[in-house]
């Protein structure tokens, strides 16, 4: 190979006259080499030095397997579903089209040159992340997701393939693809990092080429990693099999709220979610959704760095408001109270238009839902590890995702709850203490909130401080 000032990929096609793709990368060896990590993971490292901004390697777009060409190539597949075939996710059909690849090329496809599918996703949850059972077990209310899973599962059987073989598949596609992309050989070898620790970005650069580009320096020797950039911690584990402790923690809260009790406080709702987009930046999980009657609550991660927790804090906030708001609907309903006193800004305070002893009552509600959704994820747990749900995998990642989630917002709740009641500046002082280990006094309670939430901001201080402010104390 001629030297060359940038890491090359060759292609040629290996699907005859068809536009296919590629034959197996081939990195520059001036600038790539493959090897296991320190993980015992075989990732990309650099054979030299890389400068901050630099093209590292780059790929055609036409050497990638995106949805359209796993359409045409699994079309002998699709035929079994008729019109139900135009209705497929991108990515079970790129999967179609790796499952028709690996029994046809007798595993000598570029795609399969590194990996083995059938053991490298086995017992994963990866390997079970569309299956009915799983779903349920993640996204007990959640009809959408149950309804796709149930149509992924029903289209396999009738294509006549191996379901829990495809399953594999799918995860090979789910754990490689690019959503924008499709599959891209060679590229996909590069091993995820995060936070500060990434030290590549990918991208499309002008030329329609898929990049990476050097982050920061690289030394030669160093592997080479980026971040998948993944929403959360429990999607990084279900796409990739590990955990981020610097994403966002989930925990869903059911509060019995069915879609048609939803339909006769329409008009509540809707001033409600007036004055949420009037005045919070809303991202689109978060966003309240008539559908579903499972609302999810998110914290920082444990190690999520200070500079990101603040944002982060903003769409945790937003996650409680929109619990509180549903609780606060339900329970003007259940006792009888004027919905006519409802107010937009009662989204936004803790005391709203029903008084102290009824925002009691909401955050009691709150918690008691908490409590009752984690007894039902318990429940879940148990069946699941009995293997009375099918498919297997590790779940204990999950249930540390969910435990660590639903002990942060009821620590939050019950200081929420305490500071509510308290009578005066005192009083919420000592609850502050208490609840921090570190003493603190009238005086100093707004300077000692204001210097604790710049070094290390926590969701309970954040909602505290609004509190208190609200009541005058500080």
């Amino acid at each position: 190979m001629e030297k060359n000032s940038e890491a090359v990929v060759f292609l040629e096609d290996v699907y005859l006259n068809k536009t296919s793709i590629g034959a197996a990368p081939v990195f520059d060896k001036q600038s790539l080499y493959v090897k296991k990590n320190a993980s015992g993971v075989m990732g990309v490292h650099a054979a030299r030095d890389f400068k901050a901004r630099e093209l590292i390697i780059s790929i055609e777009r036409d050497g990638t397997l995106n949805d359209l060409r796993a359409f045409e190539e699994a079309q002998g597949m699709l035929s079994a579903l008729g019109a139900d075939k135009h209705f497929m996710d991108k990515e079970v059909l790129i999967a179609l089209a790796v499952y028709k690849r690996y029994l046809e090329n007798n595993q000598t496809d570029i795609l399969f040159s590194t990996v083995d599918v059938k053991n490298s996703y086995i017992n994963t949850p990866m390997a079970v992340s569309k299956r009915v059972e799983f779903i349920e077990f993640l996204y007990p209310n959640d009809k959408v997701l149950h309804l796709s899973a149930e149509f992924f599962e029903t289209s396999i059987r009738n294509i006549g393939l191996d379901l829990d073989f495809f399953c594999l598949c799918y995860a090979y596609v789910r754990s490689r693809v690019w959503s924008a992309a499709g599959l891209l050989p060679g590229l996909d070898a590069f091993n995820a990092s995060h936070g500060a620790t990434a030290n590549a970005y990918f991208c499309e650069n002008f030329y329609r080429k898929y990049c990476y580009y050097a982050d920061k320096d690289i030394k030669a020797g160093e592997e080479i990693t980026w971040n998948y950039n993944q929403t959360g911690a429990l999607a990084t584990f279900v796409s990739y099999g590990y955990i981020d402790q610097s994403r966002q923690y989930r925990c869903d809260v059911d509060i019995g709220l069915e879609p048609d009790e939803i339909k006769k406080f329409v008009n509540v709702y809707t001033k409600c979610l007036d004055a949420a987009r009037r005045n919070v930046e809303l991202s689109g999980d978060a966003f309240f959704d008539i559908y579903k009657y499972s609302f999810t609550l998110i914290c920082p991660g444990p190690k999520i760095e200070v500079s990101s927790k603040i944002s982060e804090i903003k769409y945790s906030k937003n996650s409680y408001y929109f619990l509180r708001a549903n609780v606060r609907v339900k329970l003007i309903a259940k006792e009888n109270l004027e919905f006519s006193l409802f107010s937009p800004h009662d989204y936004e305070n803790h005391i709203g238009s029903y008084g102290i002893e009824f925002e009691v009552r909401c955050i009691e509600t709150m918690l008691n839902a908490l409590e009752q959704t984690r007894n039902k994820c318990e429940e879940r747990i148990k069946k699941f590890r009995e293997g009375l749900l099918g498919s297997q995998c590790d779940i204990q990642p999950i249930c540390d995702i969910w435990n660590y989630a639903y002990d942060n917002w009821e620590r939050c709740l019950i200081l929420i709850k305490k500071l509510i009641v308290a009578k005066n500046a005192d009083e919420a002082s000592l609850l502050i203490s208490e609840h921090s280990g570190q003493k603190t006094d009238v005086d100093s309670l707004k300077s000692f909130l204001d210097r604790t939430l710049l070094e290390s901001p926590q969701l309970e201080l954040v909602l505290a401080k609004e509190i208190l402010s609200e009541k005058r104390f500080i």
